[in-house]
């Protein structure tokens, strides 16, 4: 569901976290190799102490990806490699914990489209006794990319704080941030391109959220986040949550949740003279409904389902001139509402296998407002399964030696006539005790071809592929 009131606008369907390693964790060298009928994967890393209470890692990485196929034979012009290089330091004094880590990459993509950027990131944090915990980050990130004559520059400066307070029966959480991101796109005079060519937004956001625990088995929460955009204005994005452990190890849960995916510079500003203008797109708006319960029935056995029901207005559409047809502008003329339901399961048969199932289920319905009309039959709310089935088998079958196992059903994309599938993915891997670690990974075993999407620019097919892998820490 959307995460809106912690992460701001565009944390609408869902929010995916990534934590990395401390670098104490990752002290002395590595490396990582892999081979595939597709892929060719390195990685080196080298770590160390830094003082008496830090600790540094330097990293260099590089892949070379092949050729998809079409879905009528023959290759896709696809390959891709590139090269990454970074490093991370993490260390403690009087004031605080300390982080700073940053990379650069180089990327190609047929020989044609070339990626190239970097990021560097600081973070401190400090425990305030009872004043709660505070943490500052600040990062800046550029990112560039020529495409023949076609050059984009995109350059972030983003700092933000954040305190956690406990106060008894609550847990407070409040922050803000500011964030400035200038962008500018250059292509031949005729071709699609972005007006004005250069232009600077800023966002500005702050938010508070309380958990309350109403009593030892009940807890609410509520959160609300303010952003303030120079390109789109305000976006106010609350969230009340209500759980009840009833004690016998299962969890009832619901939530209520406003998110909106703000507009971006393609969606106001990308002009093809003569066919296509720019407009005044607002942001999608969602509210979302969801009723959630956890249990562990047994020792050995836990599960999760999840309700949800999400009400989708302002969704994009493009919609001709009144009186000519063309040109084309981005409107806000769609609504509608998706039903579903996610379930997951877990149950270890013994101390070293554990089989995991989960199945999603989800129903669309949208329309056009009154009075909208929308070339493209609402492509923008895309083309998806509506069942989904997955199974991972995960046994130690000795003390070195695991296998993996994963089956997935996928139903048919109804718009596009893509026809559904069964998969298995299978993975043996063998751990030395010198810490070496090979891995053999088949992929899409059960079939030799498959088409995946609808969309015509990715009409890739997929197939079988086997993949080794060499890890080795000292």
């Amino acid at each position: 569901g959307p995460g809106g009131a912690l992460y701001g606008a565009n944390a609408v369907n869902g929010v995916i976290n990534i934590t990395t390693r401390s670098a104490r964790e990752t002290m002395g060298p590595g490396i990582a190799l892999g081979a595939g009928t597709e892929d060719r994967t390195a990685t080196l890393r080298h770590g160390g102490r830094l003082g008496d209470a830090g600790a540094w890692r330097l990293f260099v990485s590089g892949f070379d990806r092949g050729e998809s196929e079409l879905e009528g034979g023959g290759p896709a012009d696809d390959a891709t490699a590139g090269v990454r290089v970074g490093g991370r330091a993490d260390w403690s004094n009087a004031a605080g914990d300390w982080t700073l880590e940053g990379d650069l990459y180089d990327h190609e993509v047929a020989g044609d489209v070339v990626l190239q950027g970097g990021f560097a990131l600081g973070r401190w944090r400090r425990d305030l006794g009872g004043y709660g915990r505070l943490e500052a980050q600040a990062y800046y990130d550029h990112t560039d990319r020529v495409n023949g004559p076609v050059v984009e520059e995109v350059r972030t400066w983003d700092a933000s704080l954040q305190q956690a307070l406990d106060l008894g029966r609550h847990a407070l959480v409040w922050g803000g941030g500011y964030r400035q991101v200038e962008n500018s796109l250059t292509s031949p005079p005729g071709l699609a391109g972005l007006v004005p060519e250069e232009r600077r937004i800023t966002l500005g956001n702050l938010f508070v959220q309380d958990q309350v625990s109403l009593t030892d088995a009940v807890i609410l929460t509520v959160g609300i986040k303010l952003e303030d955009s120079s390109f789109t204005g305000t976006e106010v994005l609350p969230n009340v949550r209500l759980a009840w452990n009833r004690g016998d190890g299962s969890l009832v849960w619901g939530a209520i949740s406003r998110a909106a995916r703000t507009a971006s510079r393609i969606d106001r500003d990308l002009t093809l003279p003569g066919f296509l203008v720019g407009g005044d797109f607002q942001s999608e708006q969602l509210t979302a409904y969801e009723l959630g319960y956890r249990a562990q029935p047994a020792p050995n056995l836990s599960l999760s389902v999840t309700a949800f029901h999400h009400d989708y207005t302002d969704l994009r559409t493009v919609s001709p001139d009144p009186a000519a047809f063309v040109p084309l502008r981005f409107a806000n003329g769609g609504e509608g509402h998706t039903t579903g339901l996610e379930a997951w399961a877990s149950y270890e048969v013994s101390p070293g296998w554990r089989l995991d199932l989960g199945a999603t289920t989800l129903d669309k319905e949208f329309r056009l407002k009154p009075g909208e009309i929308d070339i493209t039959s609402l492509a923008s709310v895309g083309d998806d399964p509506s069942w989904q089935v997955l199974l991972n088998s995960r046994a130690q079958l000795t003390d070195s030696l695991e296998l993996d196992v994963r089956l997935r059903a996928v139903d048919d994309l109804p718009l596009s006539g893509v026809d559904g599938y069964v998969e298995a993915d299978v993975r043996l891997g063998w751990r030395l005790e010198n810490g070496l670690e090979l891995a053999l990974t088949g992929s899409n075993l059960l079939d030799d071809s498959r088409l995946e999407t609808g969309d015509l620019s990715r009409r890739r097919v997929f197939g079988r592929s086997a993949y080794l892998t060499l890890r080795a820490g000292f």
